[in-house]
């Protein structure tokens, strides 16, 4: 809150809006789907450039609202059919968050194909990375979502501070206990509870069990 004051006392619109982006992204990824939400929209209201459109209409996939995220893309699509970035990286990132919040992980994972040149870029972020290990859990495709959360631990001078880091360690091991492999789900969700700070004994039984992502 305080960046964003800051930037908007300076004039730098788009700048704020990245930062209310930041958290809403944060919070749609943590499960806070109305924070996320009024985020969303806050920072659209301050900027209308392609970054700010991207990050809002990946956060409203993200936090349950297909319809306007699909509404921005379309917009990105027909304001920058020649941009490199909105083609191979910001439309299938959007549209695989919109097919993943819809439970059709089979669309996911084509749109998502189109980012696979760009996706360990910082502009990409690795973000369709994450979505596509998503798609795979929904597919119940442990071993294949295995794969590209391990993509994200490999690139931690890509993942910075994004939440998308420790998140990919939660989800390695449920990659692990949907393919059976025990051990190795334990020893990531332990290592993400110790990223995370929390105590590693006596975690959440919930954490063991293998998760229904077709719900």
């Amino acid at each position: 809150d305080r960046a964003a004051a800051a930037a908007l006392r300076s004039g730098e619109r788009e700048t704020a809006a990245g930062y209310d982006l930041n958290a809403a992204q944060r919070e749609a990824l943590f499960g806070n789907p109305l924070q996320a939400r009024r985020l969303a929209e806050k920072a659209l209201a301050l900027a209308g450039d392609r970054d700010t459109k991207y990050g809002a209409g990946v956060t409203l996939a993200l936090a349950g609202n297909s319809r306007q995220a699909a509404a921005l893309a379309d917009d990105l699509n027909h304001r920058f059919p020649e941009d490199t970035f909105v083609e191979s990286c910001y439309l299938p990132t959007l549209r695989g968050a919109i097919a993943v919040q819809q439970k059709d992980p089979a669309s996911a994972l084509k749109e998502l194909a189109g980012a696979t040149r760009y996706e360990t870029g910082v502009a990409c972020g690795l973000l369709p990375v994450f979505i596509r290990g998503v798609a795979y859990l929904q597919s119940a495709d442990g071993n294949h979502a295995a794969l590209e959360f391990q993509k994200i631990i490999d690139h931690p001078g890509v993942v910075l501070n994004s939440p998308i880091g420790p998140l990919a360690r939660l989800e390695l091991g449920r990659s692990y206990a949907l393919s059976n492999q025990q051990a190795k789900a334990r020893d990531a969700y332990e290592t993400f509870l110790q990223e995370w700070g929390a105590p590693t004994q006596g975690f959440p039984f919930s954490f063991r069990q293998r998760p229904n992502y077709k719900n």
